[in-house]
């Protein structure tokens, strides 16, 4: 890990007003953080790095005066505050659990238990089927279904992406091949499964450009050696029933879920007896819980890659396989929605009392409004911009710039293909916001340069009919509109009646991120004494120079007059300020959360120790289901699924012994030699659920052990799971990860 501390430094220095960077100011916080991440360094390193930073510093001066940005004050703590009195009428909470507003979305593709019941055939192919597949093509045996699957891998390695990305599937497909090899070979050795698999791709896919490329086909086939475990494990564990006989093409190992599928609802179609009709339905009901589409049950599985095989009675049985590069990997990824969605479906299977309930929901809807909220922030803060800078927004170069922006990269990694080099999938995923602004009459009326809508009100008769009569306008009108008009328009009409909030704030979110980055790069240059045009011109060239991948930075789309336009607009910078403002309350938003379902279990007389209250449970839980601990760590995974991470496969057992470990639990061998009749998997979520607690002032979950530490004097904490947020999709991300303890844990594990 690269941590240059001088460069760091001087960047920081920079970034912030005055030079002098304050550990006790928010904005001066958020810079560093912006940093680090630029750095490439680890998530969970930046949180401890400055969670250490303010920790010392309050330490020396514990009441700095004269501060009024202070990082130790609660964000936004007010919103829940002026709701935090529970009311105490019976009728009240039972009110507050059957309002519409906090019915949980009801998905009824979804599959109640393996046997589908009350479902015909017809209703359960359509009930593992997403929007975007193609109808069923029935299989023809193990041959066939070899060959589709190789059409699907050679599709792949020729620039087909998955949800991950190119290269993160490209990577999954390794997995896939050393997984074959390892079973085609049994005297290959781990240690030489990544030269094998680099041996395959050259000989099977010469023209591919991942062939042709050795640093990359090295790197990515040396982080997927965790095949060679997987295959062992499916093949010699009783759990997976796997025939040691396999037919000719068998087994088959594919990223592409709709062959699967197509497995699957033909070995159902052909079943005859009880048991095959039992087995089959069985085997979909594991594909909709493990590859389904949320859309259909509201959690989008986690299967990247997936085995198929003959079981011991001959019939069709699959692996799912989670994948990822590192055990530092996020878990998983959704919005804020979701993740309200995952504490009130906790709430609803602990056994909490109507007040417990009720509570979990206001704070869990608080949440999600808040979140809302902040969109309407930010498009005010647009709007406000736009009517001081409307002209410097609209020159053809302001919008050929912003154009451009709103279809950069903004992650972490800003490089990647130039344009000439994406495909037309590639393009128009770049292009999806502004293709999504086209959705909205109010951008659409500028752009034929009719009037606004009537009103805000976007329920009202008027502004339906307005917007109708828009809509049907525009088709009539016929016209083609460059990006540049659209993203203009965009930005006008931003804070009006239906653009306020969702998807349809997310383009003047991506030029703000995108700009404010390159700001910073030219004000920097021009701060060392250059011009406006000398520090462009060296901006460029920076730009252009690629990265081992021969990548660019954003794509190399800028040109110079691009670059100065962003530095000098100031209505770029208006944007800019709307944008941050949402980010940093989105980043106080859960903590807040959190501490208010603390909160409200301690009033109640829940404080551990024992173990956590009801209400904090709810969110634990929420979080470990969302992570997918729940469903290894409950044992019904055993036998089904198993997750890749680099080297290392763990089985739903490898997590129950990290898990056991490093929270002080006893071994599954220990409990039932204690507890003969009892049931391990249960007591160890309990175990998890009421001892995992969430750190004041961070979103880490820990458990508080016996050890005390010999730095602090206090008793240890180990770091169990992060909960990260950023501002991105309808409303803002939310993303989990497994904490470096257990991942140290997880990694020892394996060795055994």
């Amino acid at each position: 890990m690269k941590f240059n501390t001088n460069k760091i430094l001087a960047e920081w220095a920079y970034r912030v007003d005055d030079g002098q960077p304050d550990v006790t100011n928010v904005d001066h916080i958020n810079h560093l953080r912006e940093i680090l991440y630029n750095f490439g360094l680890p998530h969970k390193f930046i949180v401890e790095y400055v969670h250490g930073l303010i920790e010392a510093e309050m330490v020396k001066n514990p009441n700095p005066k004269g501060r009024k940005d202070m990082v130790t004050k609660p964000y936004a703590n007010t919103f829940l505050a002026k709701n935090s009195k529970a009311k105490s009428d019976n009728n009240s909470e039972k009110k507050v659990l059957k309002s519409k507003k906090t019915k949980v979305k009801v998905y009824p593709k979804k599959a109640k238990d393996k046997g589908w019941s009350g479902r015909s055939n017809d209703e359960i192919i359509d009930a593992v089927s997403t929007k975007t597949q193609s109808a069923v093509i029935p299989t023809k045996g193990s041959e066939d279904i070899k060959n589709r699957v190789n059409e699907s891998r050679a599709e792949t390695m020729s620039g087909k992406t998955g949800k991950g990305g190119g290269e993160t599937t490209i990577q999954e497909e390794f997995t896939n091949i050393g997984r074959e090899l390892t079973i085609a070979d049994s005297n290959l050795k781990k240690s030489d499964l990544a030269e094998a698999i680099i041996k395959n791709v050259k000989e099977n896919y010469p023209d591919s450009k991942i062939a042709n490329d050795p640093a990359a086909l090295k790197r990515l086939a040396n982080k997927s050696i965790a095949g060679f475990d997987s295959a062992k494990e499916v093949t010699t564990n009783p759990s997976f029933n796997y025939n040691k006989e396999q037919p000719k093409g068998y087994p088959v190992n594919t990223t592409d879920s709709q062959v699967v599928r197509d497995v699957l609802v033909t070995q159902l179609k052909n079943a005859k007896t009880s048991e095959a009709i039992a087995h089959a339905k069985e085997e979909l009901y594991e594909f909709q819980l493990n590859a389904g589409d949320k859309s259909i049950t509201g959690k989008e599985g986690d299967a990247d890659t997936i085995m198929v095989y003959k079981d011991n009675n001959g019939n069709d049985r699959v692996c799912y396989i989670s994948n990822k590069q590192t055990l530092g990997d996020q878990q998983s990824s959704g919005t804020v929605n979701s993740s309200r969605r995952s504490i009130l479906y906790a709430a609803e299977k602990l056994n909490m009392t109507d007040k417990e309930k009720a509570d979990v929901v206001r704070v869990a809807e608080t949440q999600f409004e808040k979140a809302d909220k902040f969109d309407e922030n930010m498009a005010t803060g647009v709007k406000e911009t736009v009517k001081e800078f409307a002209d410097q927004l609209s020159t053809p170069q302001a919008k050929s710039t912003m154009a451009k922006a709103a279809q950069a990269l903004s992650g972490r990694s800003k490089f990647g293909k130039s344009k000439d080099d994406l495909t037309p999938k590639e393009l128009a995923k770049k292009k999806k916001y502004i293709t999504n602004s086209l959705k909205k009459p109010e951008v659409l009326a500028k752009l034929m340069g009719n009037e606004g809508p009537p009103s805000n009100d976007v329920k009202s008769k008027e502004y339906k009919d307005w917007a109708k009569n828009t809509k049907s306008q525009f088709e009539a009108d016929g016209k083609t509109y460059s990006d540049e008009d659209i993203v203009n328009s965009a930005t006008m009409v931003t804070g009006t009646g239906g653009v306020t909030k969702g998807n349809h704030l997310r383009t003047n979110e991506k030029i703000a991120i995108v700009t404010r980055d390159i700001n910073i790069k030219m004000q920097k240059k021009i701060d060392g004494g250059l011009s406006p045009e000398e520090a462009a011109k060296e901006l460029k060239e920076e730009f252009a120079k690629p990265d081992k991948k021969g990548n660019t930075m954003y794509g190399n789309v800028f040109n110079e007059s691009d670059l100065i336009e962003i530095n000098s607009n100031p209505g770029l910078r208006g944007i800019e300020k709307a944008e941050r403002g949402r980010k940093q309350d989105i980043e106080g938003m859960q903590k807040d959360t959190t501490a208010e379902l603390i909160r409200l279990d301690a009033e109640s007389g829940h404080t551990k120790p024992p173990a956590n209250g009801p209400r904090t449970q709810a969110y634990v839980k929420g979080f470990l289901d969302r992570i997918h601990v729940t469903q290894n760590v409950a044992g019904t995974a055993d036998g089904r699924k198993l997750t890749e991470m680099g080297e290392h496969s763990l089985s739903p057992k490898d997590y129950r012994t990290a898990l056991a470990k490093t929270t002080g639990f006893a071994s599954e061998e220990e409990y039932i030699k204690n507890n003969p009749d009892g049931n391990y998997n249960k007591a160890l979520e309990k175990h998890l659920v009421e001892n995992v607690e969430v750190e004041a002032g961070t979103m880490n979950l820990v458990y508080v052990s016996n050890q005390i530490d010999e730095s602090t004097g206090k008793r240890k904490k180990v770091h169990i799971g992060t909960d990260t947020h950023r501002t991105g999709g309808s409303i803002s991300k939310v993303a989990g990860e497994l904490g470096k303890d257990v991942q140290v844990e997880l990694a020892e594990t394996t060795k055994q």
